[in-house]
């Protein structure tokens, strides 16, 4: 199977509910006759900006964007995110282990207003504003939504 129909399989089966764990994916795609690793789901997953919170892996919200942000992106750092801080021209975003990657892909995608590019790695993200003030308006906007009850 190509990699564009696998994806188109793993979207349809987020938009109609979310998945607990990468095995829950892997499973309903084995019952379709389709064997997967997990590396594989782990590599779709990013590339389709699914988002892992407490009712699993959903796929972020394309409409409706904000200034380039979106609500499940939004969402996400509420829920993952341990700390935001500016660096200079960089914003630095820490999160649980395991959620930074899932969280870069979804940024990448819908790249803020004066950010030029992300880097993730297992529990901290970089990214990559065009200036200094760009970067501290940033860094403030994501850590009011860091801090909001929603």
């Amino acid at each position: 199977m190509n990699t564009a129909r696998r994806r188109q399989l793993i979207e349809q089966m987020l938009r109609s509910r979310s998945a607990q764990s990468q095995h829950e994916i892997a499973a309903a795609l084995s019952a379709r006759g389709i064997s997967i690793t997990q590396a594989t789901i782990s590599r779709d997953l990013a590339a389709l900006g699914a988002l892992k919170g407490s009712g699993g892996y959903v796929l972020a919200d394309t409409g409706g964007r904000s200034d380039g942000e979106t609500e499940s992106v939004l969402e996400s750092i509420r829920t993952h995110s341990l700390s935001i801080r500016a660096a200079d021209s960089i914003v630095v975003i820490r999160t649980n282990p395991g959620h930074a990657n899932v969280l870069g892909a979804a940024i990448d995608m819908r790249l803020p207003t004066g950010v030029v590019g992300c880097i993730a790695g297992d529990d901290t993200l970089f990214l990559a504003a065009t200036s200094r003030a760009v970067a501290q308006r940033l860094a403030t906007r994501l850590t009011r939504a860091q801090n909001s009850e929603h």
